[in-house]
């Protein structure tokens, strides 16, 4: 489940999903731009403080700013910081894969707004390993690199899924 927080008017708690909506063995909840929602910040953490109690086999996977300090109010985290690669770091990391991946990737070096994504390491690392898959499809946005992401770490339940629907 991907919720992007950016410009969100509604509080936190109001755009987790419910219990309802989760199978606790094929969810990953990603919460991008905690620090951008419109609310209070003391609110939205003490909702996601609380959706985490009531979830605990739940991974969930939250991202901010990097001076945005959470840290001690989201205390049952581990706390990671990715700093920005610069555009050329990014540009050095694609030429050291295979020709195949750097002309996958190049329309995220040509177009703007794709290129955002190269300077974070996460996404960079994400695009690569999808790039060197031949039949897969490339993300256009960070939601569908998210999913694409969750869709990669769960491989052995999609595989198992598959299996139960053929009998």
């Amino acid at each position: 489940i991907y919720i992007q927080c950016k410009d969100v008017s509604s509080s936190l708690t109001d755009i987790l999903p419910s219990q309802k909506q989760i199978n606790a063995q094929k969810v990953i909840v990603v919460i991008d731009a905690l620090d951008e929602l419109l609310t209070p910040l003391d609110e939205n953490l003490k909702g996601l403080s609380d959706f985490v109690e009531d979830n605990l086999s739940i991974p969930i996977v939250v991202s901010c700013r990097n001076g945005f300090d959470v840290q001690q109010k989201l205390s049952n985290f581990t706390h990671l910081f990715l700093e920005d690669l610069t555009f050329g770091d990014a540009k050095r990391y694609v030429e050291g894969q295979s020709e195949f991946v750097q002309k996958r990737l190049q329309s995220y070096f040509d177009d703007e707004e794709k290129r955002a994504l190269l300077t974070n390491p996460f996404f960079l690392k994400s695009l690569v390993t999808q790039a060197q898959l031949p039949s897969r499809r490339m993300p256009d946005t960070k939601a569908e690199l998210y999913d694409m992401f969750v869709n990669q770490c769960q491989p052995e339940e999609r595989s198992a899924d598959a299996t139960a629907k053929e009998r």
